[in-house]
Parts: structure tokens; sequence; C-alpha cells
């Protein structure tokens, strides 16, 4: 099992020297593809601001979860008992079929 880690962790270096020893190579400008040794630099001068918007993106998430959550709890539970509810069904069923991609520009 250690041996995985180690080996997972081996060829993660190697990807990221190949990385850096490419770029440095062929001289690719920054801004269209960065150095992994730049990133950890910058990440290292603003970790404050990161750990700052990570902190809010992380509570966002959990927020976004538990009304999506108690939303989807509710409608299961009024499709339950409201009869009269139960004939949009099968527009829910269409909506649930359809790809994320393609309701993500209408919402």
């Amino acid at each position: 099992m250690k041996l995985k880690k180690i080996q997972h962790i081996i060829t993660l270096i190697g990807i990221v020297l190949i990385w850096e020893l490419i770029l440095r190579v062929f001289t690719i400008p920054n801004y269209i593809f960065p150095k992994p040794s730049e990133i950890i630099i910058i990440i290292g001068k603003n970790f404050n601001f990161f750990i700052y918007h990570a902190t809010i993106t992380f509570i966002e998430s959990i927020f976004g979860f538990l009304f999506g959550s108690l939303f989807g709890i509710l409608i299961a539970i009024s499709f339950l008992y409201l009869k009269h509810l139960r004939t949009l069904y099968p527009y829910f069923a269409f909506i649930k079929a359809l790809p994320i991609i393609a309701l993500a520009p209408l919402i």
C-alpha cells in the first residue's frame, strides 16, 4: 500500500518537473502557460488571499448543498402528499433527464 503511494508521489513530481523543463526549454510565455515554480511562488506570497477565498467558496458550497437538499426533500414530500402536484411529475422527470450543461445557460 505504501509503495503505491510513493509511486503516485514520484509520478506527480516527475510530471511537474517535465512541465517545468518543457516550459524553460521552449520559452513559452507565462501568460500562456505558467511554470509550476512561479505558481508556487505566487501562492506563497498570496497564501492568506487564497485561504480567505477558499473558505468563502467552501461555505457557499455547504449552504448550496443544504438548500438544494432541503428543496429536493420538500418537493419529494409535496409529490407524495399533494395529489394535484403529481400532474407536474412528468415535467420534473423531463428536466432531470436533461444534461446540466444544457440547463446552465437557461438558469
